[in-house]
């Protein structure tokens, strides 16, 4: 059994990837891929951990005639340091949109506490800011900051 699309807390997981090793184990995957969010920084841990097969995956944020959206992408060398700084500048990308994002939400009253603005969060609570708004704010502030936002 194998599970390909896994998020630990390098992006926006709950889990180490430690723990997601052990989780896999108990549930008898043998092969099983780390998609974290523009991230490899987990996949050493993950791999050491896990006693399947461990493929290098990632979850890149991808930008097409101007509709974003997330493309999983395997086999690419986690150490590949052109590649790492690549996916390091689409994870400034997404923190700067979070930024900008709480910005919007504080100049509509929004606290910063409801806001969930980054200097708040941990770093794998930040891509869920607009979850974490809609939670505590209503659909509205979702609808209004999450879907207008490049």
């Amino acid at each position: 059994m194998a599970d390909l699309h896994i998020h630990s807390t390098a992006s926006d997981g709950e889990y180490s990837p430690a723990e997601i090793a052990g989780m896999l184990e108990k549930r008898h995957i043998s092969v099983a891929a780390l998609a974290d969010h523009d991230s490899f920084s987990g996949f050493y841990a993950f791999r050491e951990a896990f006693r399947g097969f461990a493929v290098p995956g990632v979850e890149l944020s991808v930008n097409y005639e101007g509709i974003g959206f997330h493309l999983l992408a395997y086999g690419f060398d986690p150490g590949h340091r052109a590649f790492t700084e690549r996916l390091e500048h689409f994870q400034q990308v997404r923190l700067e949109r979070i930024e900008k994002m709480c910005r919007r939400l504080n100049g509509a009253g929004v606290s910063r506490y409801h806001a969930g603005c980054p200097e708040e969060l941990s770093s794998r609570d930040r891509p869920r800011t607009p979850a974490y708004c809609a939670c505590h704010d209503g659909g509205r502030i979702y609808q209004i900051f999450q879907c207008r936002l490049p």
